[in-house]
């Protein structure tokens, strides 16, 4: 995807346009990343990586099916990366969901 931008919101969106992941987990994945901001969780991550994993929690928080390996190629990292990120956002704004 080739994605280098540090603008969080704008890799969103086209990460979510290319999945075609719904408007509602963007614009939820687009909180979580405001929230992980203002709590200085975001530090020392690629914002590629950011922007997939907040749209993975936010999938998983709507009840939206989208899997970390359809994130990783979309973006061009690898799944760890991703789970890794998810896992930080997840403990570290207390969001609280049942596993599928």
């Amino acid at each position: 995807m080739g994605l280098l931008r540090d603008d969080y919101f704008l890799l969103v969106d086209e990460i979510a346009g290319k999945l075609g992941i719904s408007s509602d987990s963007a614009v939820l994945a687009k909180k979580i990343l405001r929230d992980a901001r203002e709590k200085r969780i975001t530090g020392g991550r690629r914002p590629v990586t950011l922007a997939a994993s907040a749209l993975y929690v936010a999938c998983r928080l709507r009840g939206e099916w989208m899997t970390q390996r359809e994130l990783a190629v979309a973006v061009d990292c690898s799944e760890i990366a991703i789970r890794h990120a998810y896992l930080l956002l997840k403990d570290r704004l207390g969001l609280d969901f049942s596993p599928w």
